[in-house]
């Protein structure tokens, strides 16, 4: 409402501008004053645009691969990057994040918002799962919502679960995020994915940035 007041102002000087114009100058000094015009639709259509984060994709991740027989599971470290284009502050009320092709997609279960402690490689290899999740990584308390202020970005990091499900190794893939904002809006970035075979072994027990 307080955005239409505004534009309703804008337009109302616009045109008032166009009748004097008219009145006092003739038709050929009217095109500066539709130009006005113009410019107030704009502003408002700006205006109204509010806050709009748009995810976009992670160049780099992290896996710890669980392996025992034929299951496969992933511990995933997932760097996410919001960018509000809009005019005012947003909020990222939920996260989605699936990986799939061709409109079928399974979702990843999202853990947490976490942040890493520092560790040396050395200690790093001495600890298995539980302790690599007690000891390197700390919950960021509450997950949700996500302040992104007005043309600027938030970059936050998740830990993720794949249950051998979402996945496929050493098989193209596409991976899909999609958030919903404060305004009920939602926005979506798919990008593809692949996780080789030598990748997935390399991190079996072990954590490993590709």
């Amino acid at each position: 409402m307080r955005y239409l007041l505004i534009y309703l102002y804008h337009l109302a000087v616009a045109m008032s501008e166009i009748i004097d114009t008219l009145m006092n100058n003739g038709f050929f000094s009217f095109i500066p004053a539709i130009s006005a015009v113009a410019i107030s639709i704009r502003n408002w259509l700006v205006l109204r645009k509010g806050a709009d984060i748009h995810p976009l994709p992670f160049v780099n991740y992290a896996i710890w691969s669980i392996k025992r027989g034929e299951v496969r599971n992933k511990v995933l470290l997932l760097p996410m990057l919001f960018d509000n284009s809009g005019v005012s502050n947003g909020l990222v009320t939920g996260i989605e994040i699936a990986f799939g092709k061709d409109g079928k997609f399974q979702p990843v279960t999202i853990r947490r918002k976490i942040e890493m402690n520092p560790i040396s490689e050395q200690e790093l290899r001495n600890l298995d799962l539980t302790g690599f999740r007690n000891r390197v990584l700390t919950s960021v308390n509450p997950t949700y919502p996500i302040p992104v202020y007005a043309h600027e970005s938030t970059s936050i990091l998740l830990e993720c679960f794949d249950g051998d499900t979402a996945i496929p190794i050493g098989e193209p893939t596409n991976c899909r995020i999609t958030i919903q904002q404060g305004n009920g809006r939602s926005n979506t970035v798919e990008f593809p994915f692949l996780l080789k075979e030598q990748q997935f072994e390399d991190a079996v027990n072990n954590l490993t940035w590709f």
